[in-house]
């Protein structure tokens, strides 16, 4: 990856209307990053080891999916939607709170 570059910030929310002391909210994540062409005609997974707790994933302003429960990996084929050679964005939107229903049993 030549290039890569990486940003995160919390938005100030309340997960059920009341403050907290916890951190909670939804965060969102944004980092660049570079595919070599030589990948180019192959198929292509971004690895995830977990996101917690609600995380929803876009590259290059394609919805990529969402995941529940920040304790199992998972994976997203990206094949499609990169751009070999060029600048390709991966954003997170992530909602963490410790209320029901995403309270972690």
């Amino acid at each position: 990856m030549a290039k890569n570059r990486s940003a995160a910030y919390l938005e100030r929310a309340r997960c059920d209307g009341r403050s907290s002391r916890l951190l909670a909210g939804i965060g969102w994540y944004r980092k660049h990053f570079t595919v070599d062409r030589r990948y180019a005609g192959q198929r292509v997974f971004l690895e995830f080891e977990g996101a917690n707790q609600v995380a929803e994933f876009w590259l290059n302003g394609a919805r990529l999916g969402i995941h529940n429960n920040g304790y199992t990996g998972f994976e997203f084929d990206v094949t499609a939607q990169l751009r070999f050679g060029e600048d390709n964005v991966l954003r997170r939107r992530w909602t963490i709170c410790t209320t029901p229903p995403f309270r972690p049993p």
